[in-house]
């Protein structure tokens, strides 16, 4: 579907992401120093970083420099967790056996790893304890791990491709770094002295020939594992490369609906917050489920019910199950919490404007204080994460924004992660969205975002998305093809209130 594709993040955290993330303890006052036995928190930096992929013929034919090759990636999500911000070793390693077998990429090849090494204890134990499970009985001596984060700090969206750019660095000047911050080796690395290591000197590279893995591992259990290689002048001429590309419309490769869900407010525009709660059956603390922005809620609320109409839905469902959200913007507990937060700052900007400071005074006095809790409750990526947790899915999960296309775009998604087959860990997709209207009221009056369109509505639907094929295999209802929907759509799906008219599309075709 493309000829090159720019991918890459950037982060510019302001003092809420600091503040908040210090009161579930996972900021430092003594530097961030990954795998170190001192590590005792993160430290967050600001950055943007992209690179540009092509297929490897491409790049030849262009003369375009290759700065390395993706060899293999794996995708996963930690599936059921105490807390989305609790990574889980099965699901990490899920991400890495995925990548190695799919691939057929021999783990002993690979040379050094790049880690995702935080600084945090519980984030590089598990990781360390992923590596040394995977790795054990598959490499001859002590693999060297390294996390850029020593160095840059957290990079936050960025932090992936920073890694990802970093490799490409080690390998074209052939040098493995030594690690920042390093003094002593943590209980979990010296549990793991057989398998890894963390080198204090910089470590020379096989040339030419050199393989290394990288990790990412995000809140709501979202994982990732990549191997990238040295680019070798002959290998696409004896190997070429075959993308994986979405199956064909019209085979049993055909993208369908075998279920769907919607909710909407009851007698009025917008979802009742304090009426609006996950399903009893889950175990939820209460301090996080009081805390939890409405859309983490609608995410499980939705798939749940979804995946009720799934027949047989068993553990090796589950774990080709993958969760995609599409959902724009910030969320309302997230303006208000930074709201609270920003409170101070914005008095002195706003000194003698008496009116507005009225106006902030009350959506201050109305806004919820933040907790240890608060900043897992309100990231959007974790609504996709949290129904993955509670739900226990292993399939990759993660939010599409793209404004008013974000629903269509996630529906793109979904068919790359379906066309890829095993590749991508995913048999089913839940697809969700949710609209609702982020704004703090204060007697009606907005403080943050758009004035409320009474004439609109909130809403909440989610679909489970698989080929034909799967289909049948699994005995599935299909209810019809995702093409039946959208190409007739087109036009109208172009407009707002994307969700809500594709649904009402999508129950018109029904009858």
């Amino acid at each position: 579907q493309a000829d090159a594709v720019i991918a890459g993040g950037f982060f510019c955290p302001g003092p809420g992401n600091s503040c908040l993330f210090s009161q579930f303890r996972g900021t430092t006052s003594t530097g961030c120093r990954p795998f170190d036995a001192h590590a005792d928190g993160v430290v967050f930096s600001e950055g943007a970083a992209l690179v540009t992929l092509r297929r490897v013929e491409d790049a030849e034919r262009f003369e375009l420099p290759i700065s390395a090759v993706v060899a293999g990636a794996g995708l996963s999500s930690d599936g059921r967790s105490p807390s989305a911000n609790v990574p889980q070793s099965k699901g990490q390693l899920l991400s890495l056996e995925r990548c190695y077998a799919n691939y057929g990429i021999d783990p002993a090849s690979i040379v050094a790893i790049e880690g995702h090494g935080t600084s945090t204890p519980v984030g590089d134990t598990t990781e360390l304890v992923t590596l040394r499970s995977f790795f054990a009985a598959k490499q001859a001596g002590p693999i060297p791990v390294h996390s850029l984060k020593g160095l840059l700090g957290h990079a936050g969206w960025a932090a992936g491709t920073a890694s990802v750019i970093a490799v490409c660095e080690y390998l074209r000047n052939g040098l493995f770094p030594s690690q920042a911050m390093f003094r002593q080796p943590s209980n979990a690395l010296l549990d793991s002295s057989g398998t890894l290591t963390v080198s204090t000197k910089p470590i020379a590279l096989p040339p030419r020939k050199a393989r290394i893995a990288i990790d990412g591992f995000g809140f709501g259990g979202a994982n990732a594992h990549v191997v990238l290689e040295h680019y070798d002048a002959h290998r696409s001429k004896s190997e070429p490369v075959k993308p994986s590309l979405p199956a064909a419309v019209g085979d049993d490769g055909e993208l369908v609906f075998v279920a769907y869900h919607a909710e909407r407010p009851s007698g009025s525009a917008r979802f009742e917050r304090d009426q609006v709660k996950a399903p009893k059956k889950f175990i939820i603390l209460p301090q996080l489920a009081d805390d939890m922005d409405i859309s983490q809620k609608l995410a499980v609320i939705v798939s749940e019910q979804v995946l009720q109409q799934v027949p047989q839905f068993d553990d090796a469902m589950r774990r080709e199950t993958s969760l995609l959200l599409a959902m724009s913007g910030k969320t309302e507990r997230g303006v208000e919490a930074t709201l609270r937060i920003m409170t101070e700052r914005m008095r002195r900007v706003l000194r003698g404007n008496e009116h507005l400071l009225d106006r902030l005074d009350a959506a201050y006095r109305t806004a919820r204080p933040s907790g240890a809790y608060t900043l897992q409750c309100m990231m959007p990526n974790v609504a996709a994460g949290r129904a993955a947790l509670l739900l226990n899915l292993n399939g990759p999960n993660f939010v599409v924004d793209a404004g008013a296309d974000s629903l269509e775009a996630a529906f793109t998604a979904a068919s790359l992660l379906l066309g890829s087959g095993d590749k991508a860990g995913t048999k089913m997709v839940i697809v969700a969205a949710i609209d609702t209207q982020t704004s703090h009221l204060v007697d009606n009056a907005v403080i943050h975002g758009d004035p409320i369109d009474h004439h609109s509505r909130e809403f909440a639907v989610a679909y489970a998305v698989t080929t034909r094929r799967y289909a049948q295999v699994r005995g599935l209802r299909v209810i019809c093809g995702v093409d039946e929907v959208f190409r007739p759509n087109k036009v109208a799906l172009e407009s707002d209130r994307v969700a809500m008219r594709l649904y009402e599309q999508f129950e018109a075709l029904q009858v």
